[in-house]
């Protein structure tokens, strides 16, 4: 195999990758699906031939040369994974594999990794057997050629329970997400929204720290799900919010609060709520901050992608 290419896109040498997750990107639109089109369509620029296996369905290359395994065991509730027996193939097999997350699936089968990755935080999920998924996962990451990672939080989670015997530092990569930032930009506008949460509502995303911090009823709330906060006057729900409307809702919002009980994987909407002007109120469980960089800055976003395809090729020594 050729070395790692000199500039984006140049790999002489296309790769046949067999991608594997239990959603296809290009059918889901998730806030993981939407990182892994970025990311599969940075490997087509580059050449690379993809082809997907998912809970839909599969088309496959016979030979790959590489395998790239994403989130495999998402939906935790949902037992249809008609991918499983090829994941263990995978994994018991010789074509190096890459394994993505873009939360904690892989690692724990409860949603939201209810003990944020530490057996002190109120949970006994370690020490019963057939309900926490260490023991299924660790093949998953201790296999892998690579493992790769939305923020060094979320990577430090991983390993933190993993342990360095089966997840060693060395073996993974940290992907900094890309924002479209001509749509993500401060656009002056009157800021009539003074606080602003999106998914807030929910437990993982902070729903008790907003209460504890904010007083009742003052925080604004976007994003799916019908909140008992309503109903409690705990605050106001605005819905769901079309993609295309964000920007403009950032750019009317003066803070925005990013608050979670989890340890966020990363946080888009931190990044993009940054780039529109919102003063950024987060506490230390959010993965985008743990990068320590000027989230306001448009440059720290370009070509984030193809960087993180030039450090994954090398790695690999492809």
């Amino acid at each position: 195999m050729n070395n790692a290419p000199d500039s984006y896109g140049s790999n002489p040498m296309p790769l046949r990758i067999n991608y594997v997750a239990h959603l296809d990107p290009y059918i889901y639109s998730g806030g993981g699906e939407q990182v892994m089109r970025k990311l599969l369509d940075a490997a087509k620029r580059r050449g690379h031939d993809i082809k997907i296996a998912s809970r839909d369905g599969a088309d496959l290359h016979e030979n790959p040369d590489l395998w790239y395994l994403c989130d495999v065991y998402n939906c935790p509730m949902n037992r249809q994974r008609p991918i499983e027996p090829l994941v263990d193939s995978v994994v018991r097999g010789t074509t190096p594999y890459v394994h993505h997350d873009n939360a904690y699936v892989d690692i724990c089968r409860r949603d939201n990794i209810p003990c944020n990755g530490k057996e002190t935080n109120g949970f006994d999920c370690h020490i019963k057997p057939g309900i926490c998924s260490l023991a299924r996962s660790a093949p998953l990451y201790k296999n892998a050629a690579v493992c790769s990672f939305l923020s060094p939080l979320h990577r430090d989670v991983h390993v933190g329970t993993l342990g360095t015997s089966v997840l060693p530092l060395e073996k993974t990569v940290v992907y900094f997400p890309s924002v479209d930032v001509e749509r993500f930009r401060n656009l002056n506008l009157k800021r009539d929204i003074r606080l602003l949460s999106y998914g807030g509502q929910g437990e993982a995303k902070g729903y008790y720290n907003i209460m504890n911090i904010f007083p009742r009823g003052s925080v604004i709330f976007i994003g799916g799900n019908t909140p008992d906060l309503v109903k409690k006057g705990d605050g106001h729900w605005l819905g769901a919010i079309p993609g295309e409307k964000m920007p403009e809702i950032l750019n009317r919002t003066q803070n925005y609060i990013h608050v979670p009980r989890w340890p966020e994987p990363f946080g888009l909407i931190v990044a993009e709520a940054a780039l529109c002007g919102c003063k950024i109120v987060v506490n230390d469980m959010v993965g985008a901050m743990s990068w320590k960089l000027n989230l306001e800055d448009p440059a720290i976003y370009s070509n984030t992608s193809e960087k993180y395809w030039d450090e994954l090729e090398k790695r690999l020594g492809l």
